[in-house]
């Protein structure tokens, strides 16, 4: 039982209080506690505890679920958003990635996707520079082309090997079109600006294989133009060829010459000089001339054939060396 005055649970058959020394009457004493005895306010109080603490624990259990679950949400979409990202980066298409980039760092910032967005920055800056130089070469401005094509850098590997293999193929185009206006100038003989082309393709490939066949074309066309050359003013030379006109009278006196006796005649190696001679049936004609820079092409013309000089030498009847014309014949070339 316990001491009504204090409280203190002493023995059954106490008459005082062994703490405070209360006078204990049994018959006013009303046990405390007891274990077959509930007080139904300590049970109703106790039960609303409980009650608080569990919906205090369920609270802070789904907060923490909620918050849990918000962040893996975002987790989840920054993951979703840099994979994409990555996949839209290595198929090029450089302003997808960009944009999916920047959304996932609004979601946290995160030094390895700041530094794929730069990369994605950029690939699309020299993509463009890319494009440019396309454009131009598909306008036949292949040297303006491969200016744009060589200004990309290496660290953008794919668009740089793209660029790469398009210089290739621009220089090959730009070889062509030299070739081509080579072979051109060649047919014109306009042997300066075939050099010039030559020396292009030379620029481009110094082992070239064409730029040696193109200089090889040019001697040799420079070679046959001026043989023709020679050929056309020879062929000149005996169009212009001169007519010596004189006739010998039946006494073998030669007269009415268009050339006067003694007379110094120019020619050029080629040209030929026709002798039209009406002779009397009472008198004849012997031709003399030197051989070593004339030959005689038919009996009655004789052709220039080396520079110098000779003389042609008209004698009626044969021997009559007092009624003779004189030519004195100078060739040049």
């Amino acid at each position: 039982m316990f001491c009504p005055n204090c409280g203190k649970e002493i023995s059954d058959n106490s008459v005082y209080c062994n703490k405070c020394g209360a006078k204990i009457n049994n018959d006013e004493i009303t046990p405390i506690m007891n274990d077959d005895i509930e007080d139904p306010t300590i049970i109703s109080n106790s039960g609303k505890v409980k009650k608080i603490i569990i919906g205090l624990i369920v609270i802070v259990v789904i907060c923490c679920a909620g918050f849990g679950g918000y962040k893996y949400v975002q987790a989840k979409e920054f993951n979703n958003l840099v994979k994409t990202a990555n996949q839209k980066l290595n198929a090029g298409n450089y302003d997808e990635a960009i944009q999916l980039y920047n959304k996932a760092l609004t979601y946290r910032s995160d030094s390895n996707v700041q530094k794929e967005l730069t990369e994605a920055q950029k690939y699309k800056q020299y993509q463009s520079i890319y494009n440019q130089g396309l454009k131009l070469m598909s306008n036949k401005k292949y040297s303006e082309a491969i200016q744009k094509f060589s200004s990309i850098n290496q660290s953008v590997v794919q668009i740089y090997n793209n660029a790469q293999s398009k210089i290739s193929q621009c220089k090959k185009n730009v070889i062509n079109d030299d070739i081509q206006a080579a072979d051109n100038a060649i047919e014109n003989g306009d042997y300066d600006n075939a050099n010039k082309y030559i020396n292009d393709i030379l620029k481009i490939d110094a082992n070239s294989s064409d730029a040696k066949r193109l200089k090889a074309k040019i001697v040799q066309a420079q070679g046959k133009s001026k043989a023709e050359g020679n050929i056309k003013e020879q062929q000149q030379a005996i169009n212009t060829s001169i007519i010596i006109k004189y006739s010998i009278d039946e006494r073998g006196y030669i007269m009415a010459t268009n050339y006067p006796n003694g007379s110094s005649i120019q020619l050029k190696v080629g040209q030929e000089i026709n002798l039209i001679g009406n002779v009397s049936s009472k008198s004849s004609q012997r031709v003399l001339f030197d051989g070593t820079v004339m030959k005689s092409v038919s009996p009655t013309a004789i052709k220039t054939t080396t520079v110098g000089g000779g003389d042609i030498n008209i004698i009626p009847n044969g021997y009559d060396w007092d009624k003779a014309y004189k030519y004195h014949i100078i060739v040049t070339s």
